[in-house]
């Protein structure tokens, strides 16, 4: 995937958003849940996103990794070549230190000749000159045959010593050219050596150069993507608080319209009760319209025939007072997937008060209530076509017509 930031202008939107429903919480609020639906929808989109940059980092962390890996073994690859040619100059060095060495011990070879054979010339010559004078001199001067034979021998001497002077020599010179023709021909296989060492090195740095790049490119990628990131992270929080600033709102609207239901019960309730025959009261203060009576009747949920009703129904609103009808002691007051929120009040004698559907309850199993109490408020829970109060009688453990205990 590519890399880009696209989230920044959504964040701004979102906070603007957030200020507008913050400003707007003491207008007239409606329905939410779609635009509440549509932020956590986002939220699942945007967690999505960011689980895909997470992989795509950890995908280009992997990268990184082995490029690091590899530009490590070029590394001390690059070092043994540095060795090798670091060895390589210091024998060519050498070679070429010994190589000015044969030189100068050539050059003296040469000198030495020349003076040796400049020598053997001259004597040559001074004999060829003065050759039967020196003859003549060697026999008269010589005492006897013997001085005269030694005499003649040390000339001849001179002469062999001359040639081989000379032959010696040239042989040293010869053998100086050879050293110096194989240290030469040792130095140029080191100039090959070197140059290819040198070439190795020249690529091997193109190749890390390369891979340098490849890591930067990497390494802005990661930081590209974990910048994403951090603006992805910033929208799901602001979607967030778009949907806590909504419930807030929908509690805040919830709570407001039930303290106004309250407000009206308080009202209605301050009417004087009538007690029936029964020594009863009616249930729901300020709401005497009954929808459905006790009896037969067509079950208005599942559509059954002639089905027993075995209570009345009260119409009122959700959030309208429900009070104990009696004086008595809670016998429960739970849940039921039929009856919803529902309380049962045992009177003494095998008398239950029976109130269902219930939006809240305000009493617990075992507690004492009085005639009158609060036990708790108008509902719509349970298998139920709308808010109203189910209730009902019960005496001996049987359903009895509600209406002469609650004189209606």
């Amino acid at each position: 995937m590519r890399v880009h930031n696209k989230f920044g202008k959504k964040v701004v939107k979102k906070v603007c958003l957030l200020m507008a429903l913050v400003v707007g919480i003491g207008c007239v609020v409606p329905a939410y849940a779609t635009t509440k639906q549509d932020a956590e929808d986002k939220i699942d989109k945007l967690e999505d996103d960011k689980k895909e940059l997470e992989e795509y980092v950890d995908s280009l962390e992997s990268l990184k990794s082995d490029t690091e890996a590899y530009i490590a073994e070029l590394d001390t690859k690059m070092n043994d070549y540095t060795l090798e040619l670091i060895d390589l100059q210091t024998t060519q060095a050498t070679l070429e230190s010994e190589i000015a060495d044969t030189q100068e011990q050539l050059v003296q070879a040469e000198e030495d000749i020349a003076i040796q054979y400049d020598a053997m010339k001259l004597r040559i010559k001074n004999m060829y000159e003065n050759g039967n004078k020196q003859f003549l001199e060697l026999m008269l001067e010589s005492e006897n045959i013997t001085d005269f034979l030694n005499r003649a021998e040390y000339i001849t001497q001179i002469s062999e010593y001359d040639r081989g002077m000379l032959t010696k020599m040239q042989e040293t010179k010869d053998l100086i050219e050879q050293s110096k023709a194989t240290l030469e021909a040792q130095k140029a296989e080191q100039e090959v050596l070197i140059a290819s060492l040198e070439t190795k090195q020249a690529e091997l740095q193109i190749l890390v150069d390369a891979k340098e790049e490849q890591m930067h490119t990497y390494q802005t990628s990661i930081e590209g993507a974990e910048s994403e990131i951090g603006e992805i992270e910033a929208q799901i929080a602001v979607e967030e608080a778009v949907i806590a600033e909504i419930e807030r709102i929908e509690q805040q609207r919830k709570e407001e319209e039930e303290k106004k239901n309250n407000a009206n019960n308080n009202n209605v309730s301050n009417e004087k009760p009538v007690v029936s025959s029964k020594g009863f009261i009616w249930p729901c203060p300020g709401y005497h319209r009954i929808t459905s009576a006790y009896g037969y009747r067509t079950h208005p949920v599942t559509g059954e025939r002639y089905k027993m009703h075995n209570g009345v129904d009260v119409g009122a609103p959700t959030g309208a007072t429900l009070v104990a009808v009696a004086d008595g002691e809670v016998a429960w007051a739970n849940y039921s997937s039929s009856a919803g929120n529902w309380i049962g009040i045992d009177h003494g004698n095998g008398v239950y008060s029976v109130y269902m559907h219930c939006s809240k309850l305000y009493v617990s199993a075992g507690q004492k209530v009085s005639q009158g109490d609060t036990v708790g408020l108008v509902g719509a829970t349970g298998r139920v076509t709308g808010p109203h109060l189910h209730f009902a009688i019960r005496v001996n453990g049987s359903y009895v017509n509600p209406h002469p205990y609650i004189g209606y």
